[in-house]
């Protein structure tokens, strides 16, 4: 699957690469934490039809006013 991602997620997730390797031992168990994640939607070969451990639905909150 095509992991696509905003700019936004791109300068956050190259920040946390950044620190990572200056030694930053949060930033390091954050990265191992997203790759993980991206890893696993990597394998996907489509929309799963039902909720994982690793993937939960998307719900909206009641507050969300448009």
């Amino acid at each position: 699957m095509l992991i696509d991602w905003t700019p936004e997620f791109d300068r956050w997730h190259s920040d946390v690469e950044d620190k990572a390797a200056a030694g930053d031992e949060q930033a390091r168990i954050t990265e191992q934490l997203i790759d993980a994640e991206l890893t696993i939607l990597n394998r996907l070969t489509g929309i799963p039809g039902e909720e994982s451990p690793a993937l939960k639905q998307v719900r909206q909150s009641n507050r969300y006013q448009p």
